[in-house]
């Protein structure tokens, strides 16, 4: 499957990468960094979480560990404010966005916690 030997490892890492870059701007943020800065990280978390969004919404996936486990992390979070929000947006919209991915990923862990 596209070079991914082991799904579970996959997902165990791309989660721990999604964490990071959502903690990454709420740092930023409460640095007080420069808006171009936070927006740059903002940017990069909604490449990587579109990227992984756009990969796994395919039927190829439909079924697999991935697409039952991680798929919804990454739904969710395009899905939520995080995805309607504009790179270019304020500050303040950015951190309500990136509050609500937060969100999405604590409710996601105690879903897949709940299921294991």
């Amino acid at each position: 499957m596209d070079g991914i030997t082991n799904q579970k490892e996959y997902v165990e890492k791309n989660a721990r990468i999604v964490e990071e870059k959502i903690a990454s701007v709420e740092t930023l943020i409460q640095a007080g960094e420069d808006k171009m800065v936070v927006r740059a990280a903002f940017k990069e978390l909604k490449q990587f979480v579109r990227t992984e969004y756009d990969t796994f919404h395919k039927k190829k996936y439909f079924g697999t560990y991935i697409f039952d486990c991680y798929h919804p992390l990454v739904e969710g979070i395009h899905t939520s404010a995080l995805g309607e929000t504009r790179v270019n947006a304020t500050v303040e919209n950015i951190r309500e966005a990136v509050q609500e991915a937060h969100e999405v990923l604590e409710n996601w862990r105690a879903n897949v916690n709940d299921k294991q």
